[in-house]
């Protein structure tokens, strides 16, 4: 069944460690397609939400940095 609801974001701020700059664009990307295959299931508006630290590893692909990412921001979003 689809959803008539969908995210918006205005902006997002993703502060990664030092070392991770070259992998700064492809992450953000790959947020936002993690984000986009979220299944939204209520309208809500959020001003701010600030999400706790996902740790990640050098060693993490990009993937699962950017889904570790996502999946927080959507286990954020479902607290409201």
């Amino acid at each position: 069944m689809m959803s008539d609801s969908s995210i918006t974001i205005g902006r997002v701020n993703v502060s990664l460690p030092s070392g991770f700059k070259n992998r700064a664009d492809i992450i953000s990307r790959k947020v936002a397609d993690n984000l986009a295959a979220y299944n939204v299931t209520k309208d809500i508006m959020i001003e701010r939400l600030s999400l706790p630290v996902v740790k990640i590893s050098r060693n993490d692909s990009n993937e699962k940095i950017a889904s570790d990412i996502a999946r927080n921001f959507c286990t954020s979003l479902n607290e409201y």
